[in-house]
């Protein structure tokens, strides 16, 4: 079981490659990313996979109210509760945050609350999902990310791929910093990327989520035309898609890839009429 007087020891822990365990031990990227979330009196702070602390360290020197940091490493989580008994606005909870997400009645009790994590790859989509998706949403998420996927999510016509069309629907993606590799212990194959979000406010639920699927059809297969994946991905007949491409002034040979955000909603919304 880890046991660390202070929470940035981390050479007294062996990560768990398993769960993709990477810990950021540079104390001035630590403290950029702490200061990202721009905290304010009153917020309250959820930290993803708190690790050993490090990040902790800086967020509990912020205003924030309440700090809920959600560890799923059981011996991590016990380190940590022994390391922070003393300090009072910070609870630490062995869970799996994608199952606690999932509990409505966990994030309703975090009015006002902002995210804040180093994650590893296989979390990263289906954490950004359900935070932009849940009906509590945060003000602000700053995840650090493999800068690859950080590029992804932020991409613009005509790289655009499903995950930055769904992610700039639901979100405003910017990257604020990269960071090497060599700042984390065990040091991992690829550089990473500190990323804001800040969810956007979804006025129409229904329009939103045709959007999704418009889009989730168009990259169906992502080297194939718009027109076909749209044809076969939806129950409506070619020539009416035709006269929504002529319509917006689409060429016929369109790719997903090409289409912006704008463009997405416009062609949702023709489809849906």
């Amino acid at each position: 079981m880890p046991s660390f007087k202070k929470a940035n020891q981390v050479s007294r822990v062996t990560p768990n490659k398993l769960m993709g365990q990477n810990f950021l031990t540079n104390k001035i990227v630590l403290e950029k990313i702490s200061l990202a979330l721009n905290t304010k009196n009153g917020d309250r702070i959820i930290e993803v996979g708190p690790g050993t602390g490090n990040l902790t360290d800086f967020l509990i020197k912020s205003p924030a109210k309440e700090i809920l940091a959600i560890e799923k490493d059981k011996g991590l989580a016990i380190g940590l509760i022994n390391t922070y008994r003393d300090i009072d606005k910070l609870t630490i909870l062995p869970q799996d945050i994608l199952f606690w997400l999932k509990q409505s009645q966990n994030i309703k009790k975090l009015p006002h609350y902002k995210v804040v994590g180093n994650i590893p790859y296989y979390l990263t989509g289906q954490l950004i999902h359900l935070l932009l998706n849940i009906e509590s949403q945060p003000q602000l998420i700053v995840l650090t990310i493999q800068k690859e996927v950080a590029l992804r999510i932020t991409a613009k016509p005509p790289t655009m791929t499903a995950l930055s069309a769904i992610v700039q629907t639901l979100g405003e993606p910017k990257i604020v910093f990269n960071i090497g590799k060599g700042n984390f212990y065990p040091i991992p194959r690829v550089d990473s990327a500190v990323i804001t979000i800040k969810p956007k406010l979804i006025k129409d639920f229904e329009k939103t989520a045709n959007t999704i699927k418009t889009i989730k059809t168009g990259f169906l297969h992502p080297r194939q035309l718009l027109l076909n994946n749209l044809t076969k991905g939806l129950d409506i007949e070619k020539g009416k898609i035709l006269k929504i491409f002529d319509g917006l002034n689409f060429d016929n040979k369109l790719r997903a890839q090409n289409l912006s955000i704008s463009d997405w909603e416009k062609l949702s919304e023709r489809l849906n009429q």
